[in-house]
């Protein structure tokens, strides 16, 4: 027996909030995502808070993207203009070699961009929301030390994302703030390039920053790997974390085949 489709309220304008939780939340909040273009009056991304909702961490950017719009769909694109303070010392890596670096960023995103070298701002505008907004993400891993090359990678996979950690608020003198990014470097950058061999992920400690580019599931262990060296956990309690996590990931993904 044939039963109809039940109805659905008609749209109206206003401001929409698409959330997903974990990473059955990550797939249809991406494709909503890439959707946003043509919806006008973006409102924005929120990339630098997280939400915790129960006992559940998410990362907005993909498990808790918002979107906001007025006025419904539209086939018109409007302008979308975003604006980023980037330190002086990395304000010639942005730009590149007779402004190479930041003409790619250009052409591979859809954007434009200026650089104002003596306040440190940069501003990224273009009628594709998707490529400001993925611009913006790749300036940003730039802006905390990662080299272009590393930073571009943000473009070629969807599914990763940049998370960043601020010391500020850890350190009161500029010896204990060197004390606790050494933690996380290591000697000779060891620590640093364990963390990234054992969960597949990109790190970089600038500043008073550590920041990460992974995907959402290779970035949680990384984070708390990090965190728990800031804290003080001697470094081979971290790597065993690590291994614990990486088994168990494999067990996992086993469990999935059988």
């Amino acid at each position: 027996m044939a039963v109809d489709a039940p109805g659905c309220r008609p749209a109206s304008p206003g401001f929409t909030t698409v959330r997903g939780r974990g990473p059955s939340g990550v797939h249809p909040a991406r494709a909503l995502r890439f959707l946003v273009q043509d919806i006008r009056n973006i409102h924005r991304f929120f990339t630098d808070t997280y939400e915790i909702i129960g006992e559940q961490e998410i990362f907005p950017r993909i498990g808790g993207v918002m979107f906001a719009g007025r006025g419904g769909i539209s086939g018109r694109r409007e302008m979308t203009r975003e604006e980023i303070r980037v330190s002086g010392d990395r304000i010639g890596v942005l730009i590149g070699t007779a402004g190479a670096t930041k003409k790619s960023l250009e052409e591979k995103t859809g954007s434009t961009i200026s650089v104002d070298s003596t306040e440190g701002i940069v501003v990224v505008e273009g009628e594709d929301a998707v490529g400001v907004i993925s611009a913006v993400e790749v300036i940003r891993a730039v802006a905390k030390g990662f080299s272009p090359e590393r930073a571009f990678v943000l473009l070629k996979d969807e599914y990763l994302l940049l998370d960043v950690i601020d010391l500020t608020h850890l350190a009161d003198t500029t010896q204990e703030m060197d004390r606790i990014r050494g933690r996380v470097i290591g000697k000779d950058g060891k620590s640093r390039e364990r963390i990234e061999h054992m969960t597949g992920t990109s790190i970089s400690v600038h500043h008073k920053t550590v920041a990460i580019i992974g995907s959402v599931e290779h970035l949680k262990p990384a984070k708390i790997a990090v965190e728990m060296l800031i804290n003080g956990v001697p470094h081979e309690a971290v790597f065993a974390f690590l291994e614990r996590k990486k088994q168990d990931a494999t067990q996992d993904l086993l469990g999935s085949y059988y």
